[in-house]
């Protein structure tokens, strides 16, 4: 059904059926195995999907509204002339979020098995879900993700080098957090 294309990308069936089958991974453990080659490129597809955030002047922009899976708000903004519209696929955002937590279960209950996808799922984080500026769930949920990709690995050298490929942008990330945070309001 998934891989039919005879469903829109925005259907609720294709997330109900990969929440299934991650349900399904966790029943089933290392044995779900031969069935994650044809859901893991749906479920990367989904992770990497592009909201396609616009902020444009809302006398220039038709509504977008009506075009599938967008949402559109016009905004005035105090110093500017014009009144604004901001737009983005609520969908996509939606999927790429279920994708990322779809992908760290069936990767905690797969455990050593799911180790020949973690090369495609930690390149995808580090170079777009760690830092993504339109989702601090999807930040989060990859972050917790990097824990049980860690776990897949088999040995201590597959750990340091999968720590060495990601923690560069992981420990900026926490930086940069921790950067943004007062502390001077904290009481010891």
């Amino acid at each position: 059904m998934i891989e039919s294309g005879k469903l829109a990308e925005s259907d609720p069936q294709i997330n109900s059926s990969m929440h299934t089958l991650s349900q399904v991974a966790f029943c089933l453990g290392e044995k779900f195995e031969p069935y994650l080659e044809r859901l893991m490129p749906q479920l990367l597809k989904d992770a990497a999907a592009n909201v396609d955030l616009k902020i444009v002047d809302a006398s220039d922009a038709a509504v977008e509204e009506a075009e599938d899976g967008r949402t559109a708000m016009q905004i005035k903004v105090k110093g500017f002339e014009n009144a604004k519209q901001i737009s983005m696929n609520t969908n996509a955002l939606e999927a790429k979020l279920s994708a990322v937590q779809i992908i760290r279960s069936i990767c905690k209950n797969m455990n050593k098995a799911f180790f020949k996808h973690v090369e495609a799922v930690v390149n995808l984080i580090v170079s777009e879900l760690l830092d993504y500026k339109y989702s601090s769930s999807v930040r989060k949920e990859s972050a917790k993700l990097l824990c049980h990709l860690l776990g897949s690995c088999s040995d201590s050298e597959q750990m340091k080098a999968l720590w060495a490929h990601f923690s560069p942008v992981y420990l900026k990330e926490i930086n940069a957090r921790l950067e943004s945070l007062d502390f001077i309001s904290v009481r010891w």
